[in-house]
């Protein structure tokens, strides 16, 4: 597969967009992304007799290096329109992948991936679904469209079913977020009784972020622990 059997998620109409990242989270088809952060290539830790792991192979450093993106990083893509991937001080962190478009790299299970510098940040806008892919979902969509449309009664039906499957896509992302919400507020809870004093609640936002590795800001745990602590 080369670059132009892509196509750029912003380029398809809304409802093939939305459809084909649901699938390519549930992993019926594939998403890709070009990093154009310069990272260090490796290929798989390796263990030693005493079950220490090393880094794996190094294939050199790589600048607009196009990879297949895994599907928790998918999900919270579909949650925020950018992720960046970095700790609590804003240290870079790796990513792990499973395959690249480039045949100059040897076919490996895993791919580690490690920023030179400035951190890995994700775009939805930005990802690539394959072209064929998206014709066989295009045509799909259109064939479901053009069987609902045998009379304005059908259409204005199926129309009520698109909107409705995307609320229910929408309350099911909520429904996520909340969840993530509650893992957010237990940490913190956790943190603040192993403190031998009550902490601000910034500085325990700052400690929910580090302590689960969080890419979202601490402004925003800290509005979402508030009340959890609080009470």
């Amino acid at each position: 597969m080369k670059i132009s059997d892509l196509i750029l998620y912003q380029r398809l109409d809304t409802i093939t967009a939305q459809r084909a990242l649901d699938l390519a989270i549930d992993g019926e088809v594939q998403a890709f992304y070009m990093i154009d952060t310069d990272v260090d290539v490796y290929g798989p830790e390796i263990s030693d007799s005493d079950g220490v792991k090393w880094v794996g192979t190094h294939y050199g450093k790589w600048h607009s290096i196009t990879v297949r993106l895994p599907r928790g990083l998918l999900f919270k893509l579909a949650l925020a329109e950018e992720v960046g991937l970095a700790d609590s001080t804003g240290k870079p962190t790796g990513l792990t992948v499973d395959s690249t478009l480039h045949p100059e790299l040897p076919k490996v299970k895993t791919y580690m991936l490690y920023p030179k510098g400035q951190a890995i940040r994700l775009e939805r806008n930005k990802l690539f679904f394959m072209a064929n892919d998206m014709e066989a979902l295009t045509a799909k969509l259109g064939s479901d469209f053009a069987l609902a449309n045998t009379s304005d009664a059908a259409l204005g039906a199926d129309i009520r079913k698109q909107r409705e499957s995307f609320a229910n896509i929408k309350r099911e992302q909520q429904t996520a977020r909340e969840v993530e919400y509650v893992r957010w507020s237990n940490a913190a809870t956790e943190i603040q009784q192993k403190m031998t004093r009550e902490a601000s609640k910034r500085e325990l936002a700052d400690k929910v972020k580090e302590y689960l590795q969080l890419p979202d800001s601490v402004e925003t745990i800290r509005k979402r622990i508030v009340n959890k602590i609080m009470s």
